[in-house]
């Protein structure tokens, strides 16, 4: 699952998990409920430094990022939180203009009088929720005006020390009509932004350690290396000296395609697609736990001052959103986002180790039919946010990961089912008792259902 540095912001952090979206049916590259194969993704991993459930491009790590300072139109603001998958800055206040408003702009009460930039921007729309009541419709243009776009910079804070800046670039509504994969939905609460790094100086330059992967050329100096030269992580974690300068003019330009020594321009913090554009992120609440090998690993944390960025099409947090579930609508569609990214990982012990097998076709259902079974396949496996519940494993036949799972389960006793917690998995076999109840989805322990078209002829099949 990678490793993330998380960490308290002071009212806003940013980290990123990814996604890429669609249900249904996927092979040879295609999706398949969102699951993506042939070298796109193999064990949760992706490709050109981007990791599954979060956030790591060309070696940076960004969930949990604190952000200061974050100016938008010449304000700054102390903080941002998160307002669906869009910055917002309700509940905030400037050097300018502090906060000191007796309830947020997001919860209806008494008239708000200037004490906030949010309630300034409503007033100034609305006189009544200034000079009479803050009610319903004020929250609702709270909710929709009080949102940070593009020109937005977000200085964030790592936990290790450094601070590098974001900015977000363009931003796009999705659309009322979408395919996810088996249904249609609708995606018109959902703002996707493309955010870039934003570089202190250039690399032609000496001065403070530049963020790897900022840009293709800190990425060559300190990840890659090419020229002559190794890669030399100093320039990156202490300072960026003349020595880096050198390093630097000698490595980038068109001679290994990266941007020129000289350029401040910033890479796009999610990646970018074949064709060269940026991939677009969203912003949701909360932080996932990027340990794996115990009990609970990888889980979600809920947090109203972390947020994650997830990328479009290369991870498990951002793909579960395209593929319905909208953490940010109630609390019964965050457990089933949470259900997702467990199963899009192929996680099945509940301990944030991925088991994804390259190149295999999933077909997905669940409880509400957000996503609906369309396909007369084999079981895989029943899922919630705990990992798989009743399992098959299926999706690993015939692969060399499927020797290495075994192992692995021998080492890991919780991943078998204990009944006195609810953790772990109830292997299945044809004879074994509870097929009807893995075939059976509920609102808590079978919330989805993962199946496979993998041949079996034995008499080991599930039905």
């Amino acid at each position: 699952m990678g490793n993330y540095r998380a960490v308290m912001l002071s009212l806003a952090s940013i980290g990123m998990l990814n996604s890429d979206a669609m249900a249904g049916v996927v092979s040879n590259g295609i999706q398949t409920n969102g699951i993506q194969t042939n070298g796109i993704q193999t064990n949760g991993i992706q490709t050109n430094g981007i990791q599954t459930n979060g956030i790591q491009t060309n070696g940076i790590q960004t969930n949990g990022i604190q952000t200061n300072g974050t100016t938008t139109s010449g304000v700054i603001y102390s903080g941002l939180n998160v307002n669906g998958t869009q910055l917002s800055y309700i509940g905030q206040g400037t050097s300018v203009y502090p906060y000191t408003c007796g309830h947020r702009e997001d919860v209806t009460g008494a008239a708000l009088n200037n004490c906030s930039p949010c309630s300034m921007t409503v007033g100034n729309a609305d006189s009544y929720c200034r000079t009479n009541s803050w009610d319903s419709i004020c929250v609702s243009k709270a909710k929709s005006m009080c949102n940070l776009g593009a020109g937005t910079v977000m200085t964030a804070s790592f936990t290790n020390g450094r601070t590098a800046r974001m900015r977000i670039d363009s931003t796009a509504t999705g659309a009322s009509s979408v395919w996810n994969g088996s249904n249609y939905v609708d995606n018109s609460d959902v703002t996707y932004s493309r955010v870039s790094w934003v570089l202190d100086h250039a690399p032609s330059v000496t001065g403070a350690a530049l963020l790897a992967g900022s840009n293709s050329c800190t990425n060559q100096v300190c990840n890659l290396g090419g020229a002559g030269y190794k890669p030399d992580s100093y320039c990156c974690n202490n300072s960026w000296d003349s020595a880096c300068v050198t390093k630097a003019n000698a490595m980038c330009g068109a001679a290994t395609s990266t941007v020129a020594s000289t350029s401040t321009q910033g890479a796009s913090v999610c990646g970018t697609t074949g064709k060269g554009t940026a991939i677009q992120a969203v912003f949701l609440s909360g932080v996932w736990d990027q340990s794996s090998g115990a009990q609970g690993n990888g889980s979600k944390t809920a947090s109203s001052s972390m947020f994650t960025i997830g990328c479009r099409g290369v991870g498990a947090v951002a793909k579960c959103l395209d593929m319905g579930y909208k953490p940010f609508v109630s609390r019964q569609q965050d457990t089933y986002h949470q259900a997702c990214v467990r199963m899009v990982r192929a996680d099945y012990c509940g301990d944030g180790t991925p088991w994804t097998a390259d190149g295999t076709s999933i077909n997905v259902g669940d409880y509400y039919n957000t996503q609906r079974d369309t396909e007369l396949w084999h079981l895989e496996a029943t899922w919630s946010p705990k990992g798989a519940r009743y399992l098959w494993v299926g999706r690993l036949a015939n692969t060399p990961t499927m020797s290495g799972f075994g192992n692995y389960v021998q080492g890991h006793p919780y991943c078998n089912y204990n009944a006195s917690t609810g953790w772990g998995f109830e292997a299945t076999d044809p004879y074994y008792p509870n097929w009807s109840a893995a075939h059976s989805l509920d609102a808590s322990i079978n919330m989805m259902r993962t199946e496979h078209n993998l041949s079996c002829d034995g008499p080991d099949c599930p039905p």
